[in-house]
């Protein structure tokens, strides 16, 4: 419910997102559908991803913990997109240069909070995927999970 109540009430920042090129709206979803952190995101390499298997290892994240993460029918859509139109590169989201990953959001960002007049931070996106998975019951330690967050960095882990 949550989710739709998140998209009806931001209805202009879903079409902004949806107008961007492809590169910065996969990008943006990914972020708002996983919870992942931006830098993780950004330097996903297709070795990490399992299209068939419908997963992702995430294995240089900030608390050190590798990440594996199922991907659902949508994403596993976009990911498979993204690889048919750039087969034989290294990382899901190039960047600019050649071999490298994508590092520069800010302008992304910035054209969808013009084109919306809503602003939304990319941690905003990982907070909301928190408040939607919170609001399907998805248990406390099976988020904690999905958010790479360790199991006993409060007192609810001991």
């Amino acid at each position: 419910m949550r989710a739709t109540i998140f998209l009806a009430g931001h209805a202009k920042w879903w079409k902004a997102v949806l107008a961007e090129e492809p590169v910065a709206r996969d990008f943006l979803l990914m972020a708002l559908f996983t919870g992942m952190r931006k830098s993780e995101i950004a330097r996903l390499r297709w070795e990490h991803v399992d299209l068939e298997g419908k997963t992702l290892v995430v294995p240089d994240t900030k608390s050190g913990d590798p990440l594996q993460l199922p991907l659902s029918e949508f994403l596993g859509g976009l990911l498979a997109e993204r690889r048919e139109s750039d087969p034989l590169g290294e990382w899901v989201f190039s960047g600019r240069g050649t071999g490298n990953h994508l590092v520069e959001t800010k302008r992304m960002h910035h054209r969808v909070s013009e084109a919306s007049g809503i602003t939304l931070t990319f941690h905003d996106l990982r907070r909301t995927f928190i408040t939607i998975a919170k609001s399907l019951d998805i248990p406390h330690y099976a988020l904690k999970r999905l958010l790479n967050h360790r199991a006993d960095s409060d007192v609810t882990g001991g």
